[in-house]
């Protein structure tokens, strides 16, 4: 029995490696360039940790709209991780601002402001290292809990990424879902 393919099975088998090879990668939460929301933002230097969920930062330079929005003064801002609620347990608490002192206490960060402001005098924001997200690496170490602010707080990818997140750390049991 002759086993070579011939040249019509041979171009099938290699247009069908083709077409797996240029399928576009796979995004469990759906691909982040079809998001369509889009952010101010800022870039700054973290000087202090106020808990697992809130960076005091320096700012490189005032942002065009802090006055009108009476949350930064010209030098610093104080941010809170937006999407997130700190630990209640004093435990996980202090383990989680340690997580993010180790994370980002003295680097620079960028800022991206989230259209959901709802603390008076603390700016909501996305917080972003050169290489991590601040508010994506406290939910995946189970140093915060995720609170939806309502729609367009953030995008739908960024949303289903970090419950995703969440969902990983309770089920992994660590940080406060190892403490509770």
């Amino acid at each position: 029995m002759d086993r070579r393919l011939g040249v019509s099975g041979g171009l099938f088998a290699m247009m069908m490696f083709l077409v797996q090879a240029s399928e576009p990668p796979r995004y469990p939460c759906g691909d982040p360039k079809l998001v369509s929301q889009g952010y101010d933002g800022f870039r700054g230097i973290v000087r202090d940790i106020g808990d697992s969920v809130t960076i005091i930062v320096d700012l490189d330079e005032q942002p065009p709209w802090s006055d009108s929005m009476a949350v930064c003064s010209r030098k610093w801002c104080i941010v809170h991780l937006v999407n997130l609620l700190a630990p209640t347990d004093p435990t996980a608490a202090a383990l989680g601002k340690r997580h993010l002192v180790d994370l980002c206490k003295g680097k620079r960060v960028w800022l991206s402001v989230s259209p959901v402001q709802d603390i008076p005098g603390i700016l909501n924001a996305l917080a972003l290292t050169e290489s991590v997200s601040l508010n994506e690496a406290q939910l995946a170490a189970g140093f915060a809990r995720y609170r939806s602010m309502g729609p367009y707080a953030v995008d739908w990818v960024t949303e289903c990424e970090w419950k995703r997140a969440e969902a990983q750390a309770r089920e992994s049991r660590v940080g406060l879902w190892r403490i509770n």
